[in-house]
């Protein structure tokens, strides 16, 4: 006699569930692909500029191959594999899509912005207050990079150094130094101000990573 054994209640939730898990690993290998802009100094899963090539990469779990589209932005491959060169023409939003063997494995929505003008500060010293003998140590223009290695390449040309004190002759005041370091003339000049006198760095002329000169915004420090 042929007996036929049905699966009981228990077997079938275990084949259901045991179907989920395959299911849910598929979708989980693909899950693992992101894409981010590898241009910037820390990776932003979200963010990129306008006027700036940004390098975006996929990060995938197979070591595929992926190719990148968007619905509005320039995208062309670069010489590595899963890198592409992305120009956003305008600010807003826009969704990338991965394919993988003309299908669409991940799909991503990434903020652009127009990269803001960088800000000048002397050495370490972030604060609008400092010693004299703080002001020489830290002697050189530095620009703040942001979170973009665009402007890693951006140097300072030149500046004037002006100060506004009770005790010496505005005539007397500015000096201009080219370079990022402060001269000599600028620490000695330094050393003779007085408490509550003001250092400026006006005049900030920087070269940016396209070969442009650009003015800086002033900033100034108080002697305390």
């Amino acid at each position: 006699m042929l007996i036929l054994l049905l699966p009981n209640a228990f077997s079938m939730k275990k084949i259901f569930f045991a179907t989920l898990i395959f299911f849910a690993a598929t979708d989980l290998t693909h899950a693992q692909v992101d894409v981010i802009n590898a241009s910037l100094i820390i990776p932003d899963s979200n963010t990129a500029f306008v006027g700036v090539q940004n390098i975006f990469e996929i990060v995938n779990a197979d070591k595929g191959t992926y190719t990148l589209l968007a619905n509005s932005s320039s995208i062309e491959a670069s010489q590595k594999l899963n890198s592409f060169i992305v120009k956003p023409h305008f600010a807003g939003a826009d969704t990338f899509q991965v394919i993988k063997n003309g299908k669409t494995v991940y799909s991503k929505i990434f903020k652009y912005s127009y990269l803001p003008m960088p800000d000048i500060m002397l050495g370490s010293l972030d604060k609008k207050e400092a010693s004299r003998e703080e002001i020489v140590a830290n002697k050189a223009l530095l620009i703040k990079k942001y979170n973009c290695k665009y402007l890693e390449s951006w140097k300072v040309i030149s500046f004037v150094l002006k100060t506004k004190s009770n005790t010496i002759k505005q005539e007397d005041t500015a000096i201009a130094i080219n370079g990022n370091l402060l001269s000599d003339k600028a620490n000695a000049f330094i050393q003779s101000l007085a408490k509550n006198d003001v250092v400026t760095f006006d005049d900030i002329h920087v070269m940016s990573g396209d070969g442009r000169t650009v003015i800086l915004h002033p900033f100034s420090i108080n002697i305390k």
